[in-house]
């Protein structure tokens, strides 16, 4: 076993042949640690989980991906799929997103009220011009935003009147009442109610448009 001076004197020869020869010692790289997971990424995956169970569907990576699709991400969303043709489908949802969006600029402009986290069907939409470059720069009072809430909540009524009943009062209660009033999670179908409101959306889309 070499002693501690004989190691010494190794290390030191080694070093002197390496600068006499031009040899550089090679380096370890850098020992990499497990980069840190991302709160942002953990948060998006428990939510989508928690849909998944919520639709009665395992949470494996394809049906995770699945529910991030916006259509997807509400039992609402489900019912219209599974009631309607594609092309049917989304412009159903797009109907019903921008009609609770409208209601929800009402409620929080007009009213000073806003829908909790819990209460509410869809995540709260972007006004266009939070969002859209091309759109110019809303410098509208606060009295013309009120107006124009406004006017978005009358037309949406107006659309409902001519819808008529029972559509009109399911499009009404679907901001409000449980998501599995609309999808049964255990056979994961649309319930009757789920399929009236369907094809309600689809016809105030095309009363809407």
């Amino acid at each position: 076993m070499a002693t501690v001076g004989e190691k010494k004197r190794r290390k030191r020869e080694r070093r002197e042949m390496e600068e006499q020869f031009g040899l550089g010692q090679t380096k370890r790289a850098p020992r990499r640690g497990r980069p840190p997971r991302s709160t942002d990424i953990d948060t998006q995956n428990v939510v989508l989980a928690a849909r998944c169970r919520q639709q009665g569907r395992r949470a494996t990576v394809k049906d995770m991906l699945a529910v991030k699709e916006a259509i997807n991400s509400s039992l609402i969303g489900l019912a219209i799929k599974a009631t309607l043709t594609p092309e049917e489908a989304m412009e159903a949802w797009d109907a019903f997103v921008h009609y609770d969006h409208d209601c929800r600029r009402f409620e929080m402009l007009v009213l000073n009220r806003q829908s909790s986290p819990k209460s509410a069907t869809l995540e709260m939409m972007p006004d266009r011009m939070e969002t859209d470059p091309s759109a110019s720069v809303d410098d509208r009072t606060e009295e013309e935003r009120h107006r124009a809430a406004v006017n978005k909540r009358d037309a949406w009524r107006s659309h409902l009147g001519t819808l008529g009943e029972p559509g009109a009062g399911l499009i009404r209660e679907a901001r409000h009442r449980p998501p599995e009033t609309w999808w049964d999670t255990h056979t994961a179908t649309p319930t009757r109610k789920g399929r009236i409101l369907a094809r309600a959306l689809y016809d105030l889309a095309d009363i809407a448009d």
